[in-house]
């Protein structure tokens, strides 16, 4: 509709588009009409369905404004924000998807179109879209555009602010902030993205370029000048997957590249340290080192035999020269090789898969070599009341799953002689013989004020004072208790010995083995143990331990741009 007074026409167009590519373009000035020599003024309403105009895909939204058409020139400027969306950019393998954001007015008009040329200039914000080469998502984006030329030659894009979320089943990286730009000229998008936490300590930088004619491009991410530091940037402030390292110190760095066409998606990456310290759910640990090449970010794979050294952890049992190496496929990480230093010996685990997805049960072997038992047990709950001088060789075969950790079936056995020494407290259902030809004595747990019986004594004596010639061990899990069954052949050997007496006239009133009789020095002795703990209740205490004093990294939804 248009109306004419006092020499200036004003009216309405409404254009609505739909479906596909448009076969051409609009007419300029369509429904419009000239008015002398001084102006026109029309409100526009352009609406868009399902429309295709690359690289953009299924565009749909409405933009309504003022427009005017003054000595050749037209312009029109938004009346308000209004949101527009698309299903995604033609960019090799559909880079983007999901797209929206909401169109609000700029300081200069939406569109001006003059001489064969035109101009547009807007702000956006409530910027989203899925990222589907990275599996993430791009949220709360924010900035301005400003672009024109004959055709689409040249336009400026600044990102004021955004965020970036893993979309991954499995979250690999926290919310990140950004800002930017990005310049479109000769065909060709450039541009970086500054990356930053949700605290605004930087990370790095994501360079761009995309070219529009071939659809190939590629994103370089840089963030190789990381430093830790115990009251700066921590692992956790970066990803879940390294919650479990805090008061870290040292440098780290990480590099990775996407790249794209329109046959499809590549990336690649690199992850390397060159000594971090930070403390673990072991203990203190000094110092990492090491280099992880990706084949694949999305999903995240390595190349085989990866490799990582850790110098000590400060551990209840002290590990060193910690080694392990490695491949991380897309449903299961191979450790084809872990092995450290403990308690004197070597401990290595069998090469051994575990299932990404947290399913099943997990099954794999512990074998040790030349372990210093005494030093193990003296960190552990038996330490005040058994002491032993055992180097052992063994294999531990463990499974864990929805029943949790649990050792099957392991055996022990010590590759010399040795010393045990036991505390009466800590016995209970032990047998134990003084000979071949003396028959098995089963020797109640002792009590305070109780008679004395020799021959049980005997037992607990034997003991207290044990060299032996063989110790093996059997180790396994039962109803969330950890047991050890030591069997044990040697003979009594005290360091002062002593001479075992007993009186006649007690002997023929049967009193004589109703007190403690001293037993005889080198007396043989066959001992066999049974000894357990609540290792469930152990490690349910020391996840309750970590878990609360471990900081907590924020959530999504917690995060502000």
């Amino acid at each position: 509709m248009l109306q004419t007074a006092g020499g200036v026409s004003t009216g309405g167009l409404a254009a609505t588009l739909t479906g596909g590519r448009p076969a051409g373009p609009v007419p300029r000035g369509s429904g419009l009409a000239r008015c002398g020599r001084r102006c026109l003024r029309s409100g526009v309403s352009l609406t868009v369905a399902g429309l295709d105009v690359p690289p953009a895909r299924g565009l749909a939204g409405t933009l309504s404004g003022p427009a005017s058409l003054s000595s050749g020139a037209f312009s029109w400027r938004l009346a308000g924000c209004a949101p527009l969306t698309a299903t995604q950019i033609e960019a090799g393998e559909d880079p983007l998807r999901e797209i929206g954001l909401t169109l609000c007015p700029a300081a200069e008009p939406l569109v001006v179109v003059q001489g064969g040329r035109w101009r547009a200039a807007a702000r956006f914000q409530d910027g989203k879209a899925l990222i589907t080469a990275a599996e993430a998502r791009a949220q709360d984006v924010a900035g301005t555009f400003t672009g024109g030329g004959q055709g689409f030659d040249s336009a400026q894009v600044r990102i004021t602010g955004g965020r970036v979320i893993d979309a991954a089943e499995t979250r690999r990286f926290n919310p990140l902030l950004a800002t930017g730009g990005l310049t479109l000229a000769d065909g060709v998008w450039r541009g970086s993205v500054n990356a930053a936490t949700p605290t605004g300590a930087p990370l790095g930088q994501i360079a761009l370029t995309h070219a529009v004619a071939s659809g190939r491009g590629e994103a370089r991410i840089d963030a190789s000048s990381l430093s830790f530091a115990a009251d700066g940037l921590q692992p956790a402030d970066l990803t879940p997957l390294a919650a479990f390292a805090t008061e870290a110190r040292g440098p780290a760095g990480f590099t990775g590249r996407f790249a794209w066409d329109k046959s499809g998606m590549t990336s690649d990456g690199r992850v390397a340290t060159a000594g971090l310290d930070f403390t673990s759910p072991l203990g203190f640990v000094a110092t990492l080192k090491g280099e992880v090449a990706f084949t694949s970010l999305a999903p995240l794979t390595t190349g085989p035999g990866q490799t990582l050294k850790v110098a000590s952890i400060q551990s209840v049992v002290p590990l060193e020269m910690i080694e392990a190496a490695f491949t991380l496929g897309a449903e299961q990480l191979r450790i084809s090789d872990a092995a450290f230093t403990a308690a004197k010996g070597r401990v290595t685990i069998e090469p051994i898969s575990v299932p990404l997805d947290g399913k099943g049960v997990l099954k794999g072997v512990v074998t040790v070599a030349h372990l210093d038992l005494g030093e193990l047990l003296a960190s552990s709950p038996l330490a005040d009341r058994m002491q032993v001088e055992a180097v052992v060789d063994g294999r531990l075969p463990f499974e864990y799953g929805p029943q949790g950790f649990r050792f099957l079936d392991g055996q022990l056995h010590a590759i010399q002689p040795g010393r045990v020494s036991i505390a009466r407290e800590a016995l209970s259902s032990v047998q134990a013989a003084t000979g071949v030809e003396t028959p098995v004595v089963p020797v109640p747990a002792p009590t305070a004020d109780g008679p004395v019986n020799a021959i049980q004594d005997f037992a607990y004596q034997a003991m207290e004072n044990l060299r032996f010639d063989t110790l093996e061990a059997g180790v396994d899990s039962a109803d969330g208790r950890l047991g050890v069954r030591f069997h044990i052949k040697g003979e009594h050997d005290p360091k002062v010995a002593e001479v075992a007496r007993v009186g006649l006239l007690d002997l023929l009133t049967g009193k004589a083995f109703q007190k403690r009789i001293p037993l005889p020095a080198k007396t043989p002795v066959d001992l066999t143990l049974d000894t357990s703990i609540n290792f469930d209740e152990l490690l349910a205490a020391w996840k309750r331990r970590w878990q609360d004093e471990s900081p907590q990294p924020p959530r999504s939804d917690e995060v502000q741009p």
